[in-house]
């Protein structure tokens, strides 16, 4: 069966609706599209797609993916038209290509992600800038993180920063991006980076938004896109 990997953004309003309101978004729109999607068997047979790691509700992106197994390929400009006819506003399909059917899935390959920060703070002056760009090169900054079973456990958050890409810090305003581990093992969700940036601080911020820039698979040290990571 063909295997189609998707590429999309999820910005403005609908940033705020749940994975599972996603899911079944797409499958809306794959049905309404007339794609030709391969479904699962069974008593209840839903159509064979799969998402990478999912975005916190409330947080934008410029790149999420998705794979689709089809029954038949149809080109890939195609795909692509079909399915922004049918989609919501902020749900774009960027790219699509056809991967190997082996290639291994998204949640398995993907392990890091750029994340923007973007928020305004209080108090400003020199001092307290520059209290924020030493928070950025501590080597060790510890949280609490409780589990879905109420476990609660201390985790040090620095080693999964793993690197800062560019911090704008002046009047009140603080922009930086950042790439983080994330995954099932090891996952640093920046609402907890900003969190921790607020308690070792003390500065208060307000405003605040994520995005998530780009998905990311690392191996040995280099960053490659989703659709690099297949057989």
């Amino acid at each position: 069966m063909p295997l189609i990997r998707a590429e999309y953004t999820k910005k403005g309003r609908v940033r705020f609706i749940s994975h599972l309101d996603l899911i079944r978004t797409m499958q809306r729109a794959v049905r309404r599209a007339d794609i030709p999607i391969e479904y699962t068997k069974g008593f209840n047979p839903h159509s064979k797609i799969s998402f990478g790691p999912a975005l916190a509700l409330g947080t934008g992106s410029n790149s999420e993916y998705m794979d689709l197994v089809l029954t038949d390929s149809i080109p890939e400009r195609d795909f692509i038209k079909k399915m922004n006819e049918n989609l919501p506003e902020g749900l774009c399909i960027l790219n699509a290509r056809y991967i190997p059917g082996d290639s291994p899935s998204l949640t398995s390959v993907i392990n890091g992600a750029v994340y923007s920060i973007e928020a305004d703070y209080r108090p400003q002056g020199g001092e307290w800038e520059q209290k924020i760009l030493d928070f950025f090169s501590l080597e060790h900054c510890y949280i609490e993180k409780t589990n879905k079973k109420g476990r609660v456990r201390t985790v040090d958050i620095m080693p999964l920063v793993l690197e800062v890409k560019q911090i704008e810090v002046s009047a009140g305003k603080l922009y930086t991006e950042l790439a983080v581990s994330i995954g099932s093992s090891r996952n640093l969700n920046p609402s907890d980076l900003a969190a921790a940036l607020e308690k070792n601080t003390g500065i208060r911020l307000s405003n605040i938004e994520f995005e998530r820039k780009k998905m990311l698979v690392i191996k040995n040290g280099s960053y490659f896109t989703p659709f690099q990571a297949v057989k």
